[in-house]
């Protein structure tokens, strides 16, 4: 379940496991309906965002989250056999389908804490947590009460779940000494990676200069700042090389979107500083080309072309784009924080890293790239293959299986 209209890497982890589910129930025997969940209105192509789901058997149900007062629900309390004392907060929220909304399920996986307000316990749930960026990089929220707003909902919501999935060790932690959870709730589930496609056809035109590739989008945690600050510092150099950027609503960042037809986002305080600091630069608007959110194809044949890939983030819970682009044969540049070491290791990407605080530091740093790329030994195509979502598919539903019973 997507209590948010996630998009990239969000969405493909988020599929990746209602399949892990869907598979291990098949090797283990076990007789499974599996659906996903996904918001209403968010800009969904159900047959193509969601054709890997529903070719394998996996239904699709569009959801509203529905706010719900604790004061009308005093009937559901009774049907679920609840007791009122488990209800603390003033307002709730509940999935609904038009149908069933989600009665038919007995387990529900909901992949962020992100609800506007908690989840009311209708029903058991599991819940899958990726990262606390707000707790490193809090001004992601634009907002000085951070904490009131996960105490009011994410918070609870976690702490509601009957277990909790996370994917690295740093985000355990955090888990415990952030959010207050009781470690034995927390499972380390395995990282999967699967490629998006498995080989790349020229679907536009090639690029003649060489180039390295940024996939962002337009939330604060990217370190958009710094990493411009280094760029016009590389980018002095005669030979330095072009930066395409591409990523979910990244063309906000061009010139010719200030107006941006009425978007809010054009006009967000955030994207129109990143805005003016590439428009004041000559330089920085004549290295860089904004391509905004393309296919997948597109998005592998950028990499494929690539000298290398450039991973800027302050923090999250890792990136598949440095994954695909190892697969693809190109090595990464990638800002050190826990997360980043954490996949290095557990991939064994030999990333090179930069400081993600310091722009002389990325600018050096870019200029080794440029000369010794080609010399960095990357990891095989085959050994991508024991971190499929199908090879950890039966790991994963062993997980599961007790809150089943």
């Amino acid at each position: 379940m997507l209590p948010q209209n996630y998009r990239g890497g969000s969405l493909r982890t988020s599929k990746n496991i209602a399949k892990s589910i869907f598979l291990g129930a098949q090797k283990n025997n076990f007789p499974v309906e599996v659906c996903f969940s996904y918001v209403k209105g968010g800009n969904y192509d159900v047959q193509n965002d969601f054709a890997d789901l529903l070719e394998m058997g996996i239904t699709v149900r569009e959801t509203e989250w529905k706010t719900i007062s604790r004061d009308k629900v005093s009937s559901i309390i009774s049907t679920a056999h609840l007791q009122k004392s488990v209800l603390t907060e003033p307002k709730y929220i509940m999935p609904t389908d038009g149908a069933s909304d989600f009665y038919d399920c007995d387990l529900w996986v909901i992949i962020s804490d992100r609800t506007t307000f908690p989840v009311f316990p209708i029903k058991k749930y599991l819940i899958v947590i990726y990262d606390y960026i707000q707790r490193y990089v809090p001004e992601i929220f634009e907002t000085t009460e951070v904490w009131n707003i996960q105490e009011r909902s994410y918070f609870i919501t976690t702490r509601s779940a009957s277990g909790i999935f996370v994917t690295t060790p740093n985000t355990r932690d955090d888990m415990i000494s952030y959010c207050g959870v009781n470690k034995d709730k927390i499972h380390l589930i395995n990282m999967d990676f699967t490629p998006l496609l498995n080989r790349v056809e020229n679907t536009q035109k090639t690029i003649q200069k060489p180039y390295f590739l940024w996939p962002t989008n337009t939330t604060q945690h990217k370190n958009h700042k710094l990493t411009l600050q280094g760029l016009e510092k590389y980018f002095i150099k005669s030979d330095a090389l072009d930066c395409y950027i591409i990523g979910t609503n990244t063309h906000y960042f061009l010139s010719n979107q200030k107006n941006g037809g009425g978007n809010f986002l054009s006009k967000q305080s955030y994207i129109s500083q990143i805005r003016e600091i590439i428009n004041a630069s000559p330089i920085l608007k004549t290295k860089i080309h904004i391509l905004g959110e393309v296919t997948d194809a597109v998005y592998m044949q950028m990499i494929s072309n690539a000298v290398f890939l450039l991973h800027s983030c302050l923090y999250d819970n890792g990136t598949f784009c440095v994954l695909d682009a190892a697969y693809m044969g190109r090595p990464s540049l990638s800002a050190k924080y826990p997360a980043m070491e954490y996949m290095n290791q557990y991939f064994k990407l030999n990333l090179r890293f930069f400081n993600p605080h310091d722009p002389n530091t990325l600018a050096q740093q870019l200029q080794f790239m440029q000369e010794e790329a080609k010399n960095i030994v990357l990891p095989s195509k085959r050994s991508f293959k024991k971190y499929s979502w199908q090879a950890n598919a039966d790991s994963l539903f062993k997980l599961i299986i007790p809150y089943l019973e």
